[in-house]
């Protein structure tokens, strides 16, 4: 509900098409649920458009991008200054407050408006945007211009806060939120479900599809009644070679990208939830994973790793956590939960519990109305405070 005696927040995404995708429903909860009058603008610059009705910012009629096009080879008006000029007009039609920017990218380049226009600005970091582009040469006078400019940083793990914090950004403004998840109202029973393993995620070196294979074939092996359905990804040559040479196929589903409510329906009928992430070779790490809580909040035990924010989640119950890359751990982790069925169920409902009076999406969006909040009024003594406590208990 929003709050009329609050700030206006302006939520700002890059992204291609200006459409959100299935798996992006905190992005749709920032949009739609944070606790203060709220509209969005979604798109890559020059492409901008107002969510959810789809009219563009700049006008995309032929005359206009070739007028666009013919301003900027002339050297008159580069298509930056065209995009710069249109976000800023938006951002005052709607009497913006604070920006809320999600991720690294989007903060760069909603930066020079932002400055410009006196709007002050939280930067929200994801995952890939604080461990890959933030290392980048290319790229890091613009993050120290971040770090400087911004009025607010939120970086959704303990061990992202302490990433960015390294890079420069200043303690104290920097402030750890996770994303949340809802409890599913109709939750796994995994005393009584079949053991069968879900895992979720896009086929990104870092969420690490091999391990989940090769632990999966150490557990079939013993146990020829387990089944495991993947979804977010098909298989690539690699991953079908993979579960041909273990001799897996019959046990294993890839069932590509899926909408929101066909995933709830497989974490319903499931007995635990893998999530094994890795540290990529190019450093990009996790932030705190979304299907991870969602896995929680379905009452289904975690089998994950000592990685990125799932400790920050699990520590006090939910699951099991491994060192990264350990098959034969996953595997005896995973043993455990396909052979006791009460096991699970007892660790899936302390997940549950922890999920319910912790990582719920309604305690994230509390954390992140109060960062934008304290951001709008320039209240860097509150925004310090936020930056020490973490989430709240």
């Amino acid at each position: 509900m929003s709050d009329s005696s609050g700030p206006t927040v302006a939520v700002v995404v890059n992204k291609d098409g200006g459409v959100l995708g299935p798996s992006e429903t905190f992005l749709r909860a920032h949009i739609e649920r944070l606790p203060h009058r709220t509209f969005a603008v979604l798109g890559n610059p020059g492409t901008r458009r107002w969510h959810p009705d789809g009219r563009y910012l700049n006008s995309r009629s032929l005359v206009a991008r070739g007028s666009r096009w013919l301003l900027d080879r002339t050297g008159v008006r580069s298509q930056a200054a065209h995009d710069r000029s249109s976000l800023t007009r938006a951002l005052r039609a709607r009497k913006a407050d604070v920006v809320l920017a999600e991720y690294g990218p989007t903060a760069l380049s909603v930066l020079p408006v932002c400055t410009n226009a006196g709007i002050p600005l939280v930067a929200h970091f994801h995952g890939w945007d604080a461990y890959v582009l933030t290392a980048e040469e290319s790229a890091r006078a613009q993050y120290r211009a971040l770090w400087a400019e911004a009025t607010a940083i939120i970086a959704v793990s303990r061990h992202m806060q302490q990433h960015l914090v390294s890079l420069g950004a200043p303690a104290d403004r920097v402030v750890w939120n996770p994303c949340g998840a809802e409890p599913d109202p109709t939750p796994a029973d995994p005393a009584s479900a079949p053991p069968k393993f879900v895992s979720i995620g896009r086929p990104t070196s870092k969420k690490a599809t091999t391990v989940i294979l090769l632990a999966f074939a150490a557990v079939r092996s013993r146990i020829p009644t387990v089944r495991l359905d993947l979804v977010g990804a098909d298989a690539d040559v690699m991953t079908a070679q993979l579960v041909r040479a273990l001799g897996i196929e019959s046990s294993v589903t890839f069932h590509g990208p899926r909408p929101h409510e066909y995933i709830l329906g497989l974490l319903r009928g499931a007995r635990c939830y893998l999530h094994p992430s890795v540290t990529a070779p190019d450093g990009d790490r996790e932030g705190t994973p979304v299907s991870v809580l969602e896995a929680m909040a379905a009452g289904l035990p975690v089998v994950s790793t000592l990685h990125g924010g799932i400790p920050d989640v699990l520590a006090a119950g939910g699951g099991t956590m491994v060192p990264e890359f350990d098959v034969a751990a996953t595997a005896e982790a995973m043993i455990r939960y396909a052979e006791d069925a009460t096991l699970a169920a007892t660790v899936g409902a302390e997940g549950r519990r922890q999920l319910e009076s912790r990582w719920a999406m309604h305690h994230s969006l509390a954390r992140l109305g109060e960062v934008v909040s304290a951001a709008a009024r320039r209240d860097s003594a509150r925004l310090a405070q936020l930056s020490l406590n973490g989430v709240s208990e």
